[in-house]
């Protein structure tokens, strides 16, 4: 698992991205993220992760995806803090915000949880309206 790598889907390549950054969110108590892209060859991948805070990522990542690859979604993941900030203090959620971005950007974002799941939120055009699925564990 390593940015670069290629996955027949999106959603594996942001399982294997969550996966791989999971344990620097253990570490570290901060979210961590990046993007998930399609390459002109149809397959998938995901970028160099970026660090955030305990809150949420700080800056979102680049739009511009490597290899001519196009924008699937954001993954990212939220740390096991007391002080999460995401409306409920509930880090095992995809949260407000996280939808928020999902539904201005027209695609899904992956969110992995300290309860060690992987959730998918895919917008729906109306706001915090759209369908969230568990697509993986955190191995």
């Amino acid at each position: 698992m390593a940015p670069g790598d290629l996955y027949p889907t999106a959603d594996k390549a942001a399982v294997a991205a969550i996966r791989d950054i999971f344990p620097r969110t253990a570490a570290s108590g901060n979210e961590w993220g990046g993007r998930v892209y399609r390459l002109p060859n149809g397959k998938y991948s995901y970028t160099e992760r970026k660090e955030g805070n305990k809150k949420n990522m700080g800056e979102l990542p680049s739009l511009i995806c490597p290899g001519g690859g196009t924008n699937e979604g954001m993954y990212h993941t939220h740390p096991n803090v007391p002080t999460y900030s995401n409306g409920t203090g509930n880090p095992n959620i995809v949260s407000g915000g996280d939808q928020d971005w999902a539904e201005k950007e027209h695609v899904p974002i992956y969110v992995g949880t300290p309860n060690r799941n992987v959730l998918k939120y895919t917008p729906n055009g109306k706001p915090f309206d759209g369908q969230v699925t568990i697509i993986g564990k955190i191995k």
